[in-house]
């Protein structure tokens, strides 16, 4: 800003000023709007929890104790565009999101086991947990895809895969992601139906105890 190069600089000497600043200010963005804060996953914090998915470990990961990324989704039928952001507004209220991907079979093994949990369905009577589904691609009807009607409201990704990607979803494995009512990622587990006593067991210690 003050149109010089610090003092300490070790790069090169007839470097733009104006692109570097522009570089350290990106770098600074998610620091400097709060949005890169970052909760480490601890025993006593039931909130985060490590699930059985993994998106990563660089600067761009997806993790429980992070900010849930924003991203584009499509809406059904008329594939108009609307953000994950809009979608799950912060209201007191946890989201699962489910990644289908191309999982499909792991898809519906998760739907069965959701049917017949009582935890699960004793939060969403009481309107504490909302399932949104996201297909990995725009289909002319989701039902076809799914084999079944899809848990919550269901939206699409965009032809690039932009937000699988975004959430370093192998598109052939899909994941389950709890938003918690901040905002912020509570836990992430691979799709398939084992996923369901992971969600189990992460409410239940912010509920039950």
């Amino acid at each position: 800003m003050t149109n010089r190069l610090p003092e300490d600089w070790t790069g090169d000497a007839a470097a733009d000023v104006h692109a570097i600043l522009g570089t350290v200010m990106a770098e600074a963005a998610t620091f400097s709007s709060g949005l890169g804060i970052y909760y480490e996953v601890q025993e006593n914090n039931m909130l985060s929890i490590e699930g059985s998915f993994c998106s990563g470990s660089g600067l761009l990961d997806v993790r429980p104790g992070k900010r849930a990324p924003d991203v584009t989704l499509l809406k059904p039928g008329t594939f108009d565009k609307t953000r994950l952001l809009v979608q799950t507004p912060n209201v007191s209220r946890f989201y699962v999101v489910i990644l289908v991907g191309g999982a499909c079979d792991a898809e519906r093994a998760f739907f069965r086991k959701t049917e017949i949990s009582s935890e699960l369905e004793r939060l969403q009577s009481a309107d504490l947990l909302r399932y949104l589904t996201l297909l990995h691609e725009p289909v002319p009807n989701a039902y076809e895809m799914l084999k079944h009607g899809p848990l919550g409201r269901v939206f699409f990704d965009d032809t690039q895969q932009s937000a699988h990607k975004r959430y370093g979803v192998d598109t052939q494995q899909g994941v389950v992601v709890v938003i918690r009512p901040d905002g912020w990622v509570g836990t992430m587990a691979v799709l398939g139906a084992h996923a369901v006593a992971e969600l189990e067991q992460y409410f239940g210690r912010i509920f039950l105890s």
